[in-house]
């Protein structure tokens, strides 16, 4: 399997919030989940993408 990585647009934002979710419960498995996946939008919307470069790893039918 070939991955790329590729600078993540507004429009990926739904494969940005997934891929912060999955990894930050993987991380923390013990924490608990304090935020809503539309939270985590409106969070890397407004703070996280306005200042910040942000990356998608990606096959070519999916993002990881």
């Amino acid at each position: 399997m070939t991955y790329r990585i590729v600078k993540a647009t507004q429009d990926r934002m739904p494969d940005v919030a997934k891929a912060f979710k999955k990894s930050f419960l993987a991380t923390y498995p013990n924490f608990p989940e304090l935020h809503t996946l539309e939270e985590d939008k409106a969070f890397l919307t407004d703070t996280i993408f306005p200042k910040n470069a942000v990356f998608l790893a990606e096959t070519e039918d999916k993002s990881i």
